[in-house]
């Protein structure tokens, strides 16, 4: 499945489910062992950190999911968020469930930060 079919489908749930509370999230680039030298071809991860490219840790990485996780049942829905932010400016379904007032927001914080 693509990622934005993936996207598309946390979406579809948090519409059909206003009771839950489903999110996609990714981590960015994060500096595992996966990154760099496990692709051929590809430039490791000090020299992705030379030309300016950030790569965060696997705790920086994870903090948008443990957010997510702890926002509880008034928390976001149907979102596409990294650390930064909502990404490609998604709208947030709402904050209870119900895709009747989507709202746009722009940073994490905004995000999490109960109404």
């Amino acid at each position: 499945m693509s990622k934005a079919a993936l996207n598309m489908l946390a979406i579809q749930y948090a519409r059909a489910h206003p009771l839950w509370r489903v999110n996609s999230a990714t981590p960015g680039l994060t500096a595992t062992e996966f990154t760099g030298p496990r692709l051929r071809d590809a430039p490791t991860i000090d020299e992705l950190r030379a030309t300016g490219t950030q790569i965060d840790s696997v705790e920086q990485g994870a903090e948008i999911i443990v957010q997510l996780a702890k926002a509880g049942r008034n928390g976001p829905t149907g979102t596409f968020v990294g650390n930064d932010g909502p990404l490609l400016g998604w709208l947030v379904v709402s904050d209870i469930g119900y895709p009747r007032r989507p709202r746009r927001v722009n940073s994490s914080r905004e995000l999490l930060r109960p109404r």
